[in-house]
């Protein structure tokens, strides 16, 4: 659990959290297409609607971004 990860990180000297690597692994899933309801089993959620709530942050993240970058470029 919570101390074995705490351990890895002190040995590893990896700086990141759980909901730092739960994170990463919900973009993981969104990046490669995962269907929303076998997302939702592989997080844990009891709804879908909570997944879909974290692949819509996702999205608009990415998002903000691509604007950001196409606003910045020299065109």
């Amino acid at each position: 659990g919570c101390l074995m990860l705490g351990n890895l990180a002190k040995e590893s000297g990896v700086t990141c959290n759980r909901h730092q690597i739960r994170h990463a692994y919900s973009v993981m899933l969104y990046e490669n297409k995962i269907d929303i309801k076998d997302a939702q089993r592989l997080l844990g959620h009891a709804y879908s609607s909570t997944t879909l709530d974290v692949y819509t942050h996702i999205r608009n993240s990415r998002e903000e971004s691509v604007n950001n970058a196409l606003l910045a470029a020299d065109l």
